[in-house]
């Protein structure tokens, strides 16, 4: 990897960022954060089936490249995922609200062509999108038409939440069987 300077209006070094496949990793003061989707690192796509086996070999690779402290980094963002073999248009079109919330419509830049929903909260956001009209776009690649439901969570909110919480605060938690 190598790390770039970012500086700000002043020309003063305020971090330094790299790229491993597809992951964005940054450096500041003493933290190093590590950010987008462990599926495509592993996989190169996020459409397809990421099994038990393959995260956990996910996660062997991630500590070779971070080292042992990679088990016990802190875990601040989640997505959960699902992916439907279905027609989407219908999905989408009869997708009006959340929560009784209405959801925004999501367009690629440049385009008035809705091509999912998104419903944005304080502490998570939840999108439903046609991943084969979005895997085309990005990379000229046709797959099935696919429904993919996302739900991204901001750990601190759900890990403290008094029902339900979620325990999950490092990657060692993740693998840690309940």
């Amino acid at each position: 990897m190598v790390f770039n300077p970012e500086f700000n209006y002043r020309g003063d070094v305020i971090s330094y960022s790299a790229h491993l496949e597809n992951l964005y990793i940054k450096m500041i003061s003493d933290k190093l954060l590590v950010m987008n989707s462990w599926h495509k690192f592993y996989k190169v796509n996020n459409y397809s089936d990421f099994t038990w086996e393959e995260l956990q070999d996910c996660m062997q690779t991630l500590s070779q490249y971070f080292g042992e402290g990679f088990w016990n980094a802190r875990i601040t963002k989640l997505t959960t995922a699902v992916n439907l073999t279905c027609n989407t248009e219908i999905m989408i079109d009869r997708l009006i609200s959340f929560k009784g919330n209405p959801m925004e419509p999501m367009r690629p830049s440049n385009s008035s062509k809705v091509y999912g929903k998104r419903y944005a909260s304080t502490h998570y956001n939840i999108k439903v999108y046609n991943k084969q009209f979005e895997v085309k776009k990005d990379a000229r690649i046709e797959i099935v038409p696919t429904l993919r439901i996302e739900k991204e969570m901001r750990m601190p909110y759900f890990q403290k939440r008094r029902q339900n919480p979620i325990h999950i605060f490092s990657p060692m938690d993740l693998i840690k069987f309940v």
